[in-house]
């Protein structure tokens, strides 16, 4: 206690003349306390011998010194360690002392505190005997936290609790012992540093044992205090603040407090000259009529995509529409256009082909036709594959089959071979177009994968294919 004592008060002492580190949120503050002992359930352990009368049972009736050399008359019985009295209470009058505190404000409700805190109890009654001339002295290192309600009041309530060590001396021993604490109080502000603080305390400790000189005393610590205190504020107390500008928005949220009266402005106070929630500084088309809709840059965005209309390639989206860059709807969200996605399935969030197409996705090549019972491609054919060409090559890392299918007129190993041969033809022109000869297959399926009935024209004709699936997409 005596070497916290030599740290705790030339820190006081710097913060009191404007150290470096005394400013921005620190505090430091003097109070009284009055403080209430509950009565102490005590027992007496002897290890000399004293004055007693038998009594029956193997009990002893001893005249016992405690506290100030006075006898006591107490019941005492054989224990481990010599004699051992039976509990007995040690009562206190009311008591007072003094506390020294210094603490740190942080954002928000929160206040950390070191507090030194001494006082005096007199004893009153032992085991219901007048103890004499006799007192315990207190002395407590605490470390507390409070929560601090409506902070840029006049009246300020606070709750918290604190944990620490206290020096007990009684009858001249002393013992140090861990203690805790629970508090509530109110601060009153009466200007913008100074503080008055009225609080009560519940403080409880570990029990201490005093050494006499036959043996030790251990006792209970618990009561309650009161405290009157004043405390200085190194930072001035934050009020509620005005509007200097008149904009109606309060001078701590007004991000420009010069505005001209009567200027509109937004939420943060700052010009907003066409009123559509972006300010003049960061307004890109500061001249917006009233009510249009815009994106962050200030921009008439009509459909409310996020894509302005000077940049809006579909802009009549339906609301809530998800759209890409371009503001055309892609249902999906995996930035490819639906009006040119050929996978509109994607599941969120994985990588695809430009053309919309992910791992295990398939895309049927609409329009990739061959001359009849042959696999030469048909002219409007390959206008179709090079866009194919183009979509693998801006998809660098994506691996793909392409897949033959046919319809169910010839023999089964016929339209096998077709398929194949088709397949083949298709993955050769690719690569004629500058696609990587590794990342594109090609298999021939036959009749066995059917997507329509056969025993139409029209499901023959859709069973008659050439589909692209994607495989994998290597790391580059």
């Amino acid at each position: 206690m005596k070497t916290a004592m030599r740290v705790l008060l030339p820190a006081l002492a710097l913060l009191a003349q404007g150290s470096a580190w005394a400013e921005d949120n620190w505090y430091v503050g003097i109070g009284y306390h009055a403080t209430e002992l509950k009565d102490a359930e005590s027992r007496l352990n002897l290890d000399t011998p004293v004055t007693c009368f038998a009594l029956p049972g193997g009990e002893q009736q001893c005249n016992v010194p405690v506290g100030d050399d006075s006898n006591t008359l107490l019941i005492l019985f054989p224990g481990p360690g010599g004699l051992e009295s039976k509990p007995f209470d040690i009562s206190y009058d009311n008591g007072d002392g003094f506390n020294l505190t210094t603490g740190f404000n942080f954002r928000g409700m929160l206040r950390a505190e070191l507090e030194y805190r001494q006082a005096d109890s007199d004893v009153d009654k032992i085991d219901s005997q007048d103890a004499g001339d006799q007192a315990l002295e207190s002395k407590a290192l605490m470390v507390n936290m409070w929560f601090d309600f409506n902070e840029s009041g006049t009246v300020q309530p606070y709750v918290g609790l604190g944990v620490g060590a206290s020096e007990l001396e009684f009858d001249g021993s002393d013992d140090t012992v861990l203690t805790g604490q629970v508090g509530v109080g109110v601060n009153f502000a009466f200007n913008e540093h100074w503080m008055l603080d009225a609080g009560y305390r519940y403080f409880t400790a570990d029990d201490p044992d005093y050494d006499q000189t036959n043996g030790s005393l251990s006792s209970d610590y618990e009561g309650h205090g009161l405290l009157l205190g004043l405390r200085y504020n190194f930072d001035p107390i934050k009020r509620p603040a005005g509007d200097a500008d008149g904009d109606g928005v309060p001078d701590d949220r007004d991000r420009c407090p010069g505005t001209p009266r009567g200027a509109p402005v937004n939420a943060d106070g700052c010009a907003d000259s066409d009123g559509d929630g972006v300010v003049d500084i960061r307004d890109l088309c500061p001249n917006t009529p009233p009510g249009t809709p815009v994106d962050e840059s200030g921009c008439p965005d009509t459909d409310g995509d996020g894509v302005p209309d000077k940049r809006d390639l579909c802009p009549n989206t339906p609301p809530g529409t998800p759209v890409d860059a371009a503001g055309c709807p892609d249902s999906d969200g995996d930035g490819v256009a639906d009006n040119v996605d050929a996978c509109p399935g994607t599941p969120a969030g994985q990588p695809v082909m430009s053309n919309g197409c992910g791992v295990n996705q398939s895309a049927i090549l609409q329009g990739v036709n061959f001359e009849f019972n042959l696999y030469r491609l048909t002219p409007s054919a390959e206008v179709i594959l090079e866009r194919v060409a183009d979509a693998l090559k801006d998809s660098p890392g994506f691996v793909v089959q392409v897949q033959g299918h046919t319809d169910s007129a010839g023999t089964e190993d016929y339209n096998y071979r077709l398929s194949t041969a088709r397949a083949k033809a298709v993955r050769d022109f690719l690569i004629k177009k500058g696609v990587e000869s590794d990342r594109v297959t090609a298999r021939g399926f036959g009749e066995s994968q059917p997507i329509a009935d056969n025993r139409t024209a029209e499901g023959r004709a859709s069973n008659r294919r050439v589909e692209l699936r994607v495989l994998e997409q290597r790391q580059e």
